[in-house]
């Protein structure tokens, strides 16, 4: 399983869509999703401070998951505008249909 981000770079601007493609192996039944925490940088940002001033764990509550377009038997797509400035972290999974409690994460 593949993900690939275009474009490739590393550096974006508000204002910039980014698309993830997520390549399966072969062609099963199921759902890919984006697992990230784009665009949730005020979330992201009080649990930083949270956990210098107070000590508090990262909750993750700045994670969420978008589901994927599937456009083949084998390759799901999705594009993502970005409306904040920060830093952001993303990666696609898959859910086989038959197998909802096995997560198959993207290299």
């Amino acid at each position: 399983m593949k993900q690939i981000q275009i474009p490739s770079d590393i550096i974006f601007y508000r204002g910039d869509i980014v698309c993830y493609e997520l390549e399966c192996s072969s062609a099963v039944p199921g759902q890919a999703y984006l697992r990230t925490t784009l665009n949730k940088s005020a979330v992201r940002f009080r649990e930083i401070i949270d956990k210098v001033e107070k000590n508090s764990k990262v909750s993750g509550a700045a994670w969420y998951d978008l589901p994927m377009e599937k456009v083949s038997a084998r390759r799901w797509r999705i594009s993502v505008p970005l409306t904040e400035c920060g830093i952001f972290e993303s990666k696609c999974f898959f859910i086989a249909e038959d197998t909802a409690r096995n997560i198959q994460w993207s290299s």
